[in-house]
Parts: structure tokens; sequence; C-alpha cells
């Protein structure tokens, strides 16, 4: 059965790979899911777990291959179009050029900062550029919400994905080539993110205006599946992303359900009750032990540790950042927590200031603030539109790019490609919907009464 549904999976992946140049709005959810996607396709094909730079490889070099096809014959151009996304490309382009001038006074200077450079323009400058207008992306969203499913259930039927003993998750055991655990993060955010895709599913739309009303059934029937799968990947692999995933999920739910923020913030507060309802129904009717081995990461003293655990890796590296005058202005410069404390501090924030001071940590929030005020005027302009695709698209972004604000506050390093990744996915989705906006009005403008 396993191999069965990791072979569906892998035929699906690379079907919509090669589908990306025709319709090049495919990559955005692709490369989002990269990580994820790269433990399943390891089960699927042993090759890639001794191998495990080359799906990276060739993602990117797909996404590149599309960026520069899509660039040629269909000029969509590669920056934003509102004076809003274009601000917030500066903004991001300063902090990006700053933190890289604080190498030259790093004390990990001189350890090969290049080799994340191919990444950083793949991601950060070529795949938001991709970007297509709402339908288009909605539609791209629900052949990866389907992809996704299809690798959870390859995850669930596979024997080589169970409890890690000494991380206390589940995770993929790879045993070809080498001996190794894959990441059970990007795990857990491959199951937080089919939760948020399958909300998605589940609200009204207009993108298959041609569907029957057996096959939307089915696709609803699928999608209360698809949180069902997602909620249980998540929960077995980190608790920051579960709760992150559901709350963003309720999230999507309010924004696209209430009219008006008074209205969000009512449907909200209902969709947390609903949720906390039916999960403590849920956790009820389990026979008693069934999650101990699971749950026990939820026990309050795990969570105690987890909180201590942050807090001092956070508080070293604040220290770091507090030690003398130059470092409080200008940090120590980048990577230095790996050099001077063993690892990064795992938030994002709280590393900008110790690795590029309070310049570094004040330019890293306000292009998160621009990014979310921008993203909020959009709604605003959808709702008055009504045009229901462009809502369901925008609150997409939104719900996407908070979970993921609150997520890299907690995990990773500011010298990955996430943080820049989502600002700029986020700046280019709110652009391109408020151009579309823009384009539909005057279309029915100059239409004859």
């Amino acid at each position: 059965m396993a191999t069965f549904v990791l072979t569906v999976f892998l035929l699906t992946f690379g079907a919509m790979l090669a589908y990306t140049f025709r319709k090049p709005a495919m990559a955005i959810p692709l490369g989002i899911m990269t990580y994820g996607y790269k433990q399943v396709a390891s089960l699927a094909l042993p090759m890639l777990q001794s191998q495990g730079a080359l799906l990276n490889y060739a993602m990117a070099g797909m996404i590149a291959m599309v960026f520069m096809y899509n660039l040629f014959f269909r000029n969509p151009g590669v920056t934003c179009r509102t004076a809003s996304g274009k601000a917030i490309q500066l903004a991001v382009w300063i902090f990006l050029l700053y933190f890289w001038v604080t190498l030259l006074w790093s004390p990990y200077y001189g350890s090969d900062p290049m080799k994340f450079v191919p990444y950083l323009l793949v991601y950060f400058a070529m795949l938001p550029a991709l970007m297509d207008t709402p339908v288009p992306m909605l539609r791209a969203f629900h052949g990866c919400w389907f992809l996704t499913i299809l690798a959870v259930l390859g995850l669930m039927a596979s024997p080589a994905f169970h409890l890690s003993p000494d991380l206390g998750r589940m995770t993929v055991h790879f045993e070809a080539g080498r001996v190794n655990e894959a990441s059970p993060l990007a795990i857990a955010d491959m199951g937080a993110l089919l939760i948020i895709m399958s909300v998605m599913v589940l609200l009204p739309q207009d993108s298959f205006p041609r569907d029957s009303k057996l096959f939307r059934a089915a696709r609803k029937t699928l999608a209360v599946a698809g949180i069902g799968l997602g909620l249980w990947l998540a929960f077995n692999t980190s608790r920051g992303e579960t709760m992150t995933g559901l709350a963003c999920g309720c999230l999507l739910f309010a924004l696209v359900k209430g009219k008006t923020t008074s209205q969000s913030l009512t449907w909200l507060v209902g969709a947390g009750v609903g949720l906390l309802l039916t999960l403590a129904m849920v956790f009820t009717l389990v026979p008693k032990g069934g999650l101990s081995e699971s749950a026990e990461r939820y026990s309050p003293s795990a969570i105690a540790e987890g909180k201590d655990d942050r807090v001092g890796l956070s508080s070293h590296a604040i220290e770091m950042g507090l030690s003398s005058t130059k470092s409080f202005i200008f940090g120590k410069g980048a990577r230095a927590c790996e050099k001077e404390l063993g690892m990064w501090p795992h938030n994002h924030f709280v590393q900008a200031f110790g690795e590029a001071g309070i310049i570094g940590l004040g330019l890293l929030i306000i292009c998160c603030l621009m990014t979310l005020r921008f993203g909020f005027q959009t709604l605003a302009l959808v709702r008055k539109s009504g045009d229901s695709s462009a809502l369901l698209f925008t609150a997409l972004a939104l719900s996407l790019l908070i979970y993921q604000i609150i997520v890299l506050s907690k995990k990773g390093s500011l010298t990955f490609t996430d943080t820049y990744m989502w600002l700029s996915i986020g700046a280019f989705s709110f652009d391109r919907t408020q151009i579309w906006l823009l384009y539909t009005a005057r279309e029915k403008a100059s239409q004859p009464a």
C-alpha cells in the first residue's frame, strides 16, 4: 500500500513540475512545499536519501527555468507594480544588503557565505515573481492541496515514519546510503499548511464554475479529511506548527466570512471556540493511552522545558547584542550566533538583534509591518469590489504570511531563505491582486451601460 501511494505521489509531483511551464503559478505552492515534499519523495525514490541536495537542486533549477521562460515569453515583470509593493521590495533588499554587510565584522567571516546566494536568488528573487492573478493562484493551491494529501497518506502508510526515541517526535528514518532522520519540522510545516489549504477548499469560491454539485461535495469531504490529516501530522511532529496552523486556518475562515474587521473578529472567536469543542470531543473519544507517546510533548512539563530552552537560546543572543555599544547598534555580524553560541537562537527577531543590532531588528520589523499593512489594505479593497476569488486568495495569502511570521519566530536561521521568501511572496500576492482589481474595474467601466 505504501509503495503504491508513494509512487502515485512521485508521478503526480513530476507531472505538476512539468506543468509549471504551462502554468507558472503552480511553481509558487510547489516551491513553498519543497522541504516537506522532499521528505516524502525520498521514501518514494531511495536514491534521494543519500543524495539529500538533489531534489533541492532540481526544484531550484525548475523554478529558475520557469522564471526565465515566463520572463521572455509572458513578460509579467520581475518587480511589483504598486507603490506599496515596490516599497516592501526595497525595504527587504535594504535589510538583506545590511545583513550581508555585517559579515565584514562577523566572527564567521570567511565561512563561504556565497553558498546561500543561489537559493536566495531563486526563492526570494525568482519564485515570488511568478505570482499570478487570484483565479490561477487558487487553482495552483488546489493542485498543491491534493498533492499534499497524497504526501501525508504516503507517510502514514510507510513503516519508515515512526516515533523517534531521541526527538520524541514522529519522523522519517532513512536507511539507504546512510542512516539518518528527516527534519520533523519540515513535516510539521507540511501538516500545518495542509490544514490551511483544506480550509481554503471548504470556503465558497468561483475558481471552478463548471464543477458539478457531486464533485464539489466530494472535494469538500476530502477537505474535511485533509484538515484531519494535517492535524494528525502536525500534532505528531511539532507543537508550534500545530497550534499556529489551526489558528491561521481559523483566521482564513474568519477573513473570508467577515465583511468588516469586527465581523471577522467575531467569526474568528466563533471558529476558535468551535475548534476547541471539536478537539475536546475527538480527544475524549480516543481510547485512553492511545495518544500517550505523541501527547507526552503536550504535557505541562514538556511545554515548560521547551519554553525554557527557547528562552535560554534567546537570552544568550540578546546578551551577545548587548555586550557593547557597537554590538547594540550594528550587531555582532551575520552567523555570529552559530560561531559564538554553537547554534542559531530559533527566533529570527532575536537573531536579527544579536547579529545585526538594533538597526537590523528595526529593518526586519518594518518589513513585516509593511507587508502586513499592505495585505490588510488589499483585503479592504477586495471586500469593496465583491470579487469572491480575489477575497479568498487575499485571505489565504494573509493567513500564510501570518503563519510564517509566527513560526519563523521560533525556528530556523536568518541565513536561510524562508523569511525573505515569504515577505516577497506576500508583497507580490497583494500587488498582483490590486492590479487585477484595477484591471477588472476598468473593464467594467468601459462596457456600455
